[in-house]
């Protein structure tokens, strides 16, 4: 292989880089954008842990309740909530039936070209997404690793977890779909599919879909 030959193909390696990068703040911004709308619309609150039970059912005070309170109300004054973010940005399957209708419904036909890009899984950057006065996003692997459950969070302000899809935009990047999960235990969780617009250059969602829940 001659120098030339060499050349061109890390001009188009560094291209195809550039290309995924892209990619990867588009959703990221994207993202970021509509959050404030995902927290409201699924009304993402703090998790609170239950009182400890009381001994030989009385109801009058206890010390494990008095302690039960004071670690609550130390929680309540915390600043910011912590929601734990899969570190996978998910593919959509363009032929799922739910989607297909969604797409036939809002006239998505031109996101063929970004379904096709999208094929493969990719991490999502949260230093992308740590803007915000009172949340504080966590890469669900890295808590895992400090050898704690998902859900056994109970000295922080912690609202679950939240699974995000890669975003799928029409060709003139003005319209898009993407797909959002919130889980607040080992037994409840629920997903959607978002159709979402650019308006006066910021995005918003405009219609939730009901994709699944257990």
């Amino acid at each position: 292989m001659n120098r030339l030959s060499t050349l061109i193909i890390v001009f188009i390696t560094a291209l195809s880089l550039q290309s995924c990068n892209s990619d990867t703040k588009s959703d990221e911004e994207i993202i970021s954008n509509i959050l404030p709308q995902i927290v409201d619309s699924l009304e993402i609150q703090h998790i609170q842990f239950p009182p400890p039970p009381p001994p030989n059912d009385s109801i009058k005070i206890y010390p494990d309740l008095i302690k039960w309170r004071k670690k609550l109300d130390s929680i309540e004054s915390q600043d910011k909530m912590i929601i734990l973010v899969d570190d996978t940005l998910e593919i959509i399957e363009k032929d799922n039936f739910k989607i297909k209708k969604i797409l036939e419904s809002n006239n998505f036909s031109s996101l063929s070209a970004s379904f096709e890009q999208n094929k493969i899984p990719r991490k999502i950057d949260l230093k992308k997404l740590n803007n915000f006065n009172d949340y504080e996003f966590l890469y669900m692997s890295n808590h895992i690793k400090t050898g704690l459950q998902i859900f056994d969070i109970e000295n922080k302000k912690f609202g679950g977890l939240l699974r995000f899809s890669q975003v799928y935009l029409n060709e003139s990047k003005s319209k898009g779909i993407l797909k959002c999960s919130y889980i607040i235990s080992r037994d409840f969780g629920q997903g959607y599919i978002l159709t979402i617009e650019k308006i006066e250059n910021q995005w918003r969602i405009t219609e939730f879909h009901f994709n699944w829940i257990s």
